[in-house]
């Protein structure tokens, strides 16, 4: 299994999407900042079709983990890994410098 590293900006905006190839599909990845709980979350589409909108990114294993019934999903793992190993979620200035977004390839 590959594990590699979604080259997310490092937070110096509150909202910005992106285009990802996750086991050899292209998906539009959009992220947004929420100020009022203080978290980032994820959209993620498929040929224009959203797969899961607004996840909330926490430090998981997996965080497809509850989504595995939508069939267009990718079949790997997405996780967020702090760097430090503090346990922490991504907030405001954090995501993508310290806390990075991962895709662990399915086998």
């Amino acid at each position: 299994m590959t594990t590699f590293s979604i080259p997310v900006r490092r937070a110096t905006t509150r909202a910005f999407s992106m285009q990802v190839d996750l086991d050899a599909a292209n998906f539009n990845l959009r992220f947004r900042f929420n100020a009022r709980d203080e978290k980032w979350r994820m959209t993620i589409e498929f040929e224009g079709t959203v797969l899961i909108r607004s996840l909330v990114l926490v430090e998981s294993e997996d965080l497809f983990a509850r989504s595995r019934h939508i069939e267009q999903l990718p079949p790997g793992n997405l996780i967020v890994r702090d760097l430090d190993d503090l346990g922490r979620d991504p907030e405001g200035t954090l995501f993508g410098d310290r806390l990075l977004l991962l895709y662990q390839e399915a086998a």
